[in-house]
């Protein structure tokens, strides 16, 4: 089997859940599904649950969403 996608591991994992449901339906979500190497930092569906309301209702925005997970997106893998 290859090896899964970033958008896959995403999409099967119980922790993201909260960012799947935001970038499912995004441009993000196919570059994800592409060919990498990249390298995405994501919080948990627990620390998204830590987060103060005023940050949350911020994140209802699909831009913000996206603005933060541009600059948590790196080209390349890391090691």
């Amino acid at each position: 089997f290859p090896p899964l996608n970033i958008f896959e591991i995403i999409m099967t994992s119980s922790d993201f859940q909260t960012l799947f449901a935001k970038i499912k339906d995004t441009v993000l979500a196919t570059t994800l599904e592409g060919r990498g190497p990249f390298t995405l930092l994501v919080p948990s569906d627990s620390a998204f649950a830590k987060l103060s309301p005023a940050v949350l209702g911020e994140l209802k925005k699909p831009e913000k969403w996206l603005q933060l997970l541009q600059h948590h997106l790196i080209d390349g893998p890391l090691s």
